[in-house]
Formats: structure tokens, C-alpha cells, sequence
């Protein structure tokens, strides 16, 4: 009688783990990327919004055991940053996946980072490196690329 119980339990288990994966399939973060021209400065914006149930982390490191911190990876250009990356306010949220508060952005966003060269190049290619979670499970962290024209 156990052993249907224990059998029973898992195929329920696997049938609601499945249903639930399938639902991460769908794009769950679209991205938009600026790039001005400010003088000698240029000023790279990707803006973004999150699927109404998930969130992604701050760029601000969260403690030594926190989450990967949502970070911009360039691809190699003659762009040389100026000053700290920067972000729209994020919220402090209790994150039942992780059992922890931490500073997050959920809905709209964005993150920015300023320049100090004038660039020869017209384009800025990179990489948003974030992690999208819900309140039950975070999903593998993301390189997803953008591309920016510079105006």
C-alpha cells in the first residue's frame, strides 16, 4: 500500500512540475536599447518589462549567498565605462524561492551606463545577464543580447 501511495505522489509531482515548466516557455522579458550621444559621453538605456508574475534582481550585489545580480556584458568595442551602472528604483521584496528580501524590479524597468569616450563605432552589441523568478522558482540566468544604434 506504500509503494502505491509513494508512486501515486510522484506521478502527481511530475504531472504538476511539468505543467508548470511549460509555462516558462513563452518570452518572459522584452528589451528595448538606446544609445545617445552627450558630448564626449555616450549613454547606453535598455529598457525592460518583466511578464506580470516575475521579477529580476538589482544590479546592486545582494549579500555572498543572494542572487546573481543583473549585470550589462559588452561585446569588445573602444566604449569605456564611466561611473557605476544604474537602474530605476527597485522594490525590497520577501522572495519565497530564496527565503530572503531583496531588491528587485518587477514590471518596467531599466539600467543605464554612461561612457567617457567618444565612440568610433556606430553600434553598442552586448548581453543583459539577469534571472527571471517568480515567488516558487527562479529560472536559469540569462545572457540575452541587445543591439543600440547610436544617435
Amino acid at each position: 500500500m506504500d509503494k502505491i501511495i509513494f508512486f501515486l505522489a510522484a506521478v502527481l509531482l511530475l504531472t504538476c512540475n511539468t505543467g508548470y515548466a511549460k509555462s516558462f516557455n513563452a518570452p518572459q522579458l522584452e528589451l528595448i536599447a538606446d544609445a545617445k550621444r552627450q558630448g564626449e559621453q555616450v549613454i547606453l538605456t535598455i529598457t525592460g518589462r518583466t511578464a506580470q508574475s516575475f521579477h529580476l534582481y538589482s544590479v546592486v550585489p545582494q549579500g555572498e549567498f543572494g542572487p546573481k545580480p543583473t549585470r550589462l556584458i559588452l561585446k569588445p568595442s573602444d566604449l569605456h565605462r564611466f561611473g557605476e551602472l544604474s537602474e530605476s528604483k527597485p522594490k525590497l521584496m520577501f522572495d519565497q524561492a530564496l527565503g530572503e528580501s531583496y531588491l528587485i524590479h518587477q514590471g518596467d524597468f531599466w539600467v543605464s551606463q554612461t561612457f567617457d569616450k567618444k565612440a568610433s563605432t556606430e553600434v553598442i552589441q552586448g548581453y543583459l545577464f539577469y534571472q527571471l523568478c517568480d515567488n516558487l522558482i527562479c529560472l536559469t540566468p540569462i545572457k540575452q543580447p541587445f543591439e543600440a544604434r547610436i544617435r
